[in-house]
């Protein structure tokens, strides 16, 4: 974007945000109905949308091999997901609309002051009068009500719409994923989005773009989708991957339920997620001494390194290939086999194994590693 484009727009948010403010209140959030998950919706159809529309099926990630942020607001049983709405940008336009309008009146009151029919400004002000007011009566009326609601307990999905009747609820297995790009003015972005196989019967589709995180790659919404798989999977623990992990037990640690942060408008103090990251390091740390144990003369095998890692939970994956990959380098590259007082032939053919296995890893992992 030009640079003074970018500035205009900057200062065009400085001035429609506090009218935004006085007209339309502060941003509101219709909090969907938690217990929405409990009873499937009876009446449905199959979802129609054309496949060329809904962009590349995701599939989960086979691994859990790098860490993207995402957005987490979940007790462990629940997920909450926010969707894209209209809400933000109809506040957007409501302000621009209404700083607009305000010039406008102000030039037609000083025709009418000064005496200068025949009040070009006015007539112009007045439908954009009758448009703002439609605004004001929509961004009041309404919020943020679009949600995802995952359900571990249950093993539902509850695609909500501000309220019961519009919204719809499937078993997770009836959902897919969808990786999409979009060209912009800015540039391309891109858009995950959940989408039942079903749907009301008023309706062709819900194609819902979740607000979770950044998917620049389809590798990262394999990772979302993966994450989100295992959190519904009650035969396996709830992934330990940042900042997922660190709501939870943050959220065990203060006997809260999802409905504390939503509905009862808690936020979980940053101390609690400081204590969650002091334990997971000394998990770290433990993991890290076993690791060490196994470059060991009495235990190292190749085949026990790589499993270890892949093994190991995804918070400390990125430490965990660091650590091997720089063994590795120091025994196959260097020469160099640090705790060995002599090698044996043996080690070399497990280094050479070592080698092999980690070159099975897939090719960006190391990339992904850094990625944040």
């Amino acid at each position: 974007m030009p640079y003074l484009e970018e500035k205009m727009l900057d200062a065009l948010d400085k001035i429609t945000d506090p009218i935004g403010r006085v007209l339309f209140g502060q941003q509101r959030k219709l909090w969907p109905n938690l217990n929405s998950t409990r009873i499937l919706t009876e009446t449905v159809k199959p979802a129609r949308r054309r496949k060329r529309g809904r962009g590349r099926l995701v599939k989960p990630l086979k691994n859990y091999s790098f860490h993207t942020n995402f957005d987490v607001r979940t007790d462990g049983k629940q997920w909450l997901i926010r969707c894209a709405t209209g809400y933000i940008g109809s506040r957007a336009t409501g302000g621009v609309v209404a700083f607009l309008a305000s010039m406008l009146l102000f030039f037609g009151i000083m025709e009418v002051l000064t005496n200068q029919p025949p009040f070009l400004f006015l007539y112009l002000a007045s439908p954009l009068v009758l448009i703002e007011i439609y605004y004001i009566l929509k961004i009041r009326t309404g919020g943020e009500d679009t949600w995802i609601l995952l359900d571990r307990t249950t093993g539902n999905v509850c695609f909500w719409k501000r309220n019961s009747k519009k919204s719809l609820t499937v078993p997770f297995d009836q959902v897919d994923c969808y990786w999409s790009t979009r060209a912009g003015r800015g540039g391309p972005s891109h858009q995950i989005a959940l989408m039942p196989k079903v749907n009301l019967p008023n309706e062709r589709y819900r194609y819902w773009e979740i607000m979770l995180g950044s998917a620049a790659m389809y590798e990262q919404a394999q990772y979302f989708w993966r994450v989100m798989n295992d959190f519904m999977d009650r035969t396996r623990p709830i992934p330990e991957v940042p900042g997922l992990i660190h709501q939870v037990r943050s959220m065990e640690k203060l006997g809260w339920r999802l409905e504390d942060i939503t509905h009862g408008g808690k936020e979980v103090p940053i101390e609690e997620w400081e204590e969650v990251e002091k334990e997971l390091r000394r998990d770290a740390e433990a993991l890290e001494a076993r690791l060490e144990r196994l470059f060991t003369p009495e235990y190292f095998d190749a085949q026990t390194v790589y499993d270890f890692y892949q093994k190991a939970p995804v918070h400390f994956k990125r430490d965990a290939l660091r650590n091997i990959l720089s063994k590795y380098e120091m025994f196959a590259g260097a020469g160099r086999y640090p705790g060995f007082e002599y090698w044996k032939e043996e080690y070399d053919s497990e280094v050479i194994k070592l080698g092999e296995l980690l070159s099975k890893l897939p090719s960006r992992e190391s990339f992904y590693m850094d990625y944040s």
